[in-house]
């Protein structure tokens, strides 16, 4: 079963520089993949090839986080594809009025990006009270680590309300650790 832990990032002024430029990059990539999909999904026949983009943002990103990027819109329309196969069949659950083609990293209201980074799980550490990231950020955290086992895909977002950094740490096979009262 999988759980997350969500935290709160604690980053300097200029870590927090560097975040938003590497979540700029991430969300223009996984937009950029969206819309070829979206286009391609609308034309009759969806592409899924993602070579070039691929290697347009694997220099700026990172290859493993623009695998990770890639993924996770295979996941979005993956989804997609599934909700409209079981609304063929007759089992969408009732509660669900209508299936949208997946959409953007973006405000709807003020139409600026949704800043997000994914990263792989081989490709960060928590050293105590530090997330280490790739590109040698090293970042200062708070929360409460409720589920340990093997670490998933790490999530880091970009609160615009609070101002702040949440990060969300997938946990693939978890291990609840009892405590004693």
């Amino acid at each position: 079963m999988k759980r997350t832990n969500t935290f709160n990032l604690k980053p300097t002024e200029e870590q927090e520089s560097r975040l938003f430029k590497l979540a700029d990059n991430c969300s223009r990539m996984y937009n950029e993949v969206n819309y070829n999909r979206r286009q391609s999904f609308f034309s009759g026949k969806i592409d899924w090839n993602t070579n070039l983009l691929y290697l347009k943002y694997t220099g700026i990103v990172g290859s493993a986080t623009a695998q990770q990027i890639i993924i996770k819109n295979n996941e979005a329309w993956k989804s997609f594809f599934f909700m409209l196969k079981r609304k063929k069949q007759g089992k969408l659950s009732k509660n669900i009025k209508k299936i949208g083609v997946p959409g953007y990293w973006k405000d709807r209201k003020t139409g600026e990006r949704d800043v997000r980074i994914l990263i792989r799980n081989n490709c960060y550490k928590l050293r105590g009270d530090i997330l280490e990231l790739p590109f040698k950020l090293k970042i200062q955290w708070r929360g409460r680590n409720k589920w340990h086992g093997k670490q998933g895909r790490l999530e880091i977002a970009y609160d615009k309300l609070s101002h702040r950094w949440y990060w969300n740490h997938r946990i693939a096979k978890h291990q609840a650790i009892l405590k004693e009262v």
